[in-house]
């Protein structure tokens, strides 16, 4: 484990402590300092980068995150599997997607869902139904 820290440049190991944002302590108390404290949100947590970077800045250190080669391999296949299964599917439905009454149907179906309130509703963040 030493050999992995030292290869990374790290003064110290890292510690990170995740809480919820509530008072644990004498408010007055500097338990943590200022710049080890991490106002963050809950969804960019899981982000890799993210948290390198903190890190990095704590530590002043230039330490990239480097990303297996059989994890890019793999994203890699899924999205080209993806595109052709696309590109598959389109020159199978080319003579349905021709027609004119399939896209009007589809125009129709988008402009009741506008008209219905779903589109207001999922941008204000009301419920779809309110019983109350």
């Amino acid at each position: 484990m030493r050999e992995v820290f030292n290869s990374h440049n790290f003064k110290t190991v890292p510690y990170l402590a995740v809480s919820k944002n509530q008072v644990k302590r004498d408010p007055s108390a500097d338990f943590y300092e200022t710049g080890d404290i991490w106002l963050i949100k809950k969804d960019e947590a899981s982000d890799n980068q993210i948290l390198l970077n903190f890190i990095n800045k704590r530590l002043q250190n230039n330490v990239e995150l480097k990303i297996p080669f059989l994890t890019v391999i793999f994203n890699n296949i899924l999205v080209f599997t993806c595109i052709g299964f696309v590109i598959v599917e389109v020159f199978t439905l080319r003579n349905f997607l021709i027609n004119p009454n399939v896209w009007m149907s589809i125009a129709m179906c988008g402009y009741v869902v506008a008209l219905s309130g779903i589109v207001y509703n999922t941008q204000h963040n009301y419920p779809v139904f309110r019983f109350e």
